[in-house]
């Protein structure tokens, strides 16, 4: 699924380049300070909610979701459970 499509640019620190036709989609240039902080919050909750962050447990209840800055509740009704934040 992953591969040079996704991945196809180079990694220079912290910054992604895509590289060009054979990655559409990722920009030929870096992505923004403001994007990358963006992305490292999507991927630290994403972390978080998975319980995949040492030192941060992943609380789960009948009604609830918790880990670290990550509240979701979840409410069942008849056979459909919804998780929402």
């Amino acid at each position: 699924m992953f591969g040079r499509r996704f991945f196809g640019g180079k990694f220079f620190g912290a910054r992604f380049y895509g590289d060009g036709d054979n990655t559409p989609g990722i920009p030929n240039t870096p992505l923004t300070n403001v994007q990358m902080q963006q992305l490292y919050l999507w991927v630290n909750e994403l972390a978080l909610i998975h319980g995949l962050v040492s030192g941060s447990d992943l609380v789960v209840t009948q009604t609830a979701r918790l880990a670290g800055t990550v509240a979701q509740t979840i409410a069942t009704t008849g056979s459909t459970v919804t998780v929402s934040r």
